[in-house]
């Protein structure tokens, strides 16, 4: 496990089904705090997802917590 020392905003979520989507990523992380985007990162050649995405925090300390979970 790589561990990323300098806490930041921007979560990256890994692993995640091709038909996860950005709404439902912000149903989820936004019970942590309020969020300020979330981005689902997609193949630019077929449109699909790439299994992964980034989550972007108002604020450090709530992304440290979800952080913790990891």
């Amino acid at each position: 496990h790589r561990r990323y020392t300098h806490p930041n905003t921007c979560l990256g979520v890994f692993g995640l089904s091709l038909y996860t989507t950005e709404r439902d990523l912000r149903e989820v992380f936004s019970r942590y705090g309020p969020l300020t985007g979330v981005n689902v990162v997609y193949d630019q050649r077929t449109g699909r997802s790439r299994g992964f995405a980034f989550v972007y925090f108002e604020r450090i300390d709530d992304s440290k917590e979800v952080n913790a979970f990891c």
